[in-house]
């Protein structure tokens, strides 16, 4: 039989010396902890779910790819990254060539948004990037798919 004294939490049975519980009284406290217990896990707001345990063990990842010297190239990622950065390995992030008059980019940033540096542009999971092949538009030298070239991407998830 339940007795009268109960945790003070979830009300399970907290018998004295005395008393005689029963299997009911048994079953009835699993049942108490079995609702509790679920019902608090399966709150979201208390819980990280899958993804973003994965998101905070690891909120970035990594790669390179070797440029092909074509005007643009497709780098895939296994998921949609909310911003990349682009860099030409051992290089300088920019700077200005006096001999031909232009600018040359060695890097970029890439959103999922309009806002991208240009030479660069990330829709879901697909970052295109540009390599100037002809004469510079407008005195810039997109320089991020040079042939035989190593880039890195730092991929925000």
């Amino acid at each position: 039989m339940p007795t009268n004294n109960k945790t003070p939490n979830l009300a399970l049975n907290s018998w004295l010396g005395t008393d005689k519980p029963t299997r009911t009284d048994f079953v009835n406290d699993n049942i108490i902890l079995d609702n509790t217990i679920s019902t608090h896990m399966a709150n979201e707001e208390l819980h990280f779910t899958t993804s973003e345990k994965a998101w905070i063990s690891q909120p970035y990842y990594i790669r390179s790819y070797l440029g092909n010297g074509e005007e643009s190239k497709e780098v895939i990622f296994d998921f949609n990254p909310k911003c990349v950065l682009i860099h030409k390995k051992g290089s300088v992030l920019y700077y200005y060539d006096a001999e031909s008059g232009y600018n040359v980019y060695n890097s970029a940033i890439a959103l999922q948004t309009s806002f991208s540096s240009a030479g660069v542009s990330l829709y879901n999971n697909i970052l295109t990037v540009y390599q100037t092949v002809e004469t510079p538009q407008n005195n810039y030298f997109y320089n991020l798919n040079a042939s035989g070239i190593q880039y890195i991407c730092i991929a925000f998830k």
